[in-house]
């Protein structure tokens, strides 16, 4: 735990950001450790005085692919339509059978989601 505070403090040392993003845990397949590790990201970012902004899969699901289509696969394919730099990375995606790519894909809709104010602190 003290070393992804560590890692998190470089960071904000380095980058200076106004807001943090992190998905929302889900009870059904969080470890209580994973909680722990959540609540200090948010016990830190309050004291730097740094907005936490969260989102379920679901939600930034919702937001990103039309009702109905609601998958990992649609939301990789809405990201890199939103971010043309991330089409060879859809490709590399497309090509492996184990998803490889996807928490890049989830942390750009997450980001993208929290700069158009969409969610919930």
């Amino acid at each position: 735990m003290e070393k992804a505070i560590e890692i998190i403090s470089d960071f904000v040392g380095r980058f200076r950001p106004g807001v943090l993003s992190i998905k929302r845990l889900q009870p059904s397949r969080r470890s209580e450790n994973l909680l722990r590790l959540a609540n200090k990201i948010k016990e830190f970012s309050s004291c730097k005085k740094i907005k936490v902004c969260q989102y379920s899969n679901e939600e930034i699901e919702s937001f990103f692919i039309e009702a109905g289509k609601l998958n990992k696969r649609n939301l990789i394919e809405a990201i890199a339509n939103l971010y043309p730099i991330l089409h060879h990375d859809l490709a590399k995606e497309r090509s492996h059978k184990n998803v490889y790519y996807i928490r890049v894909f989830e942390a750009v809709a997450l980001a993208s989601a929290c700069a158009q104010g969409l969610g919930k602190s």
